[in-house]
């Protein structure tokens, strides 16, 4: 996984927060005609990382010419429900604690981001994206066994039901070493 890809992937994981911080910016733009330096630089990011994510998550990650896919059957898969509710409240949910339309609370968040963000690329870790709970992605724990038939436990993020297709073959392309993305 690229760092550009992995910069977007946790980019887009924190949506609800960009969110949350673009509403509050463009309430600070239309109650206060001073000072809104702040709001403005912060929209323009969350805009222009947001089209760029956008942008490379489907090319780098959905492409289908890649090395790493492989054909396994699937022995058995169960969904993991409730793992972007976890994620949200254990990492979105205190951030929204900072001020955003004050510039010290702005670098104070930056810095907290920046640090879980080098953490994050340089260990290339993949976690729950509320972006791909909207396009309709699942995570499974799966085991699967590969043409050799020596078996793996890997989390499978899929479109399809997974549950329903235990004992066919899927294709699979890794994302890290924990993830592996069900082509369909």
């Amino acid at each position: 996984m690229s760092a550009l890809l992995s910069f977007c992937l946790y980019f887009t994981s924190y949506a609800p927060l960009w969110l949350s911080i673009a509403f509050l910016d463009v309430l600070s733009i239309i109650n206060n005609n001073q000072n809104i330096t702040t709001e403005i630089i912060s929209l323009i990011v969350i805009v222009l990382s947001s089209l760029l994510s956008i942008i490379i998550i489907p090319l780098h990650l959905f492409k289908f010419n890649d090395d790493t896919k492989q054909d396994m059957t699937l022995v058995c898969a169960n969904e993991k429900k409730s793992i972007t509710v976890e994620y949200l409240l254990t990492y979105i949910l205190p951030l929204i604690a900072f001020d955003f339309t004050v510039w010290y609370q702005v670098v104070l968040f930056l810095l907290f981001y920046t640090i879980i963000g080098f953490l994050f690329i340089r260990h290339k870790y993949f976690s729950a994206n509320i972006m791909l709970d909207i396009l309709g992605y699942n995570f499974y724990d799966c085991e699967l066994k590969n043409n050799d038939n020596i078996s793996i436990n890997k989390t499978v993020i899929s479109r399809k039901s997974l549950t329903a297709s235990i004992g066919n073959k899927i294709c699979v392309k890794d994302i890290n070493n924990e993830y592996r993305l069900n082509i369909e």
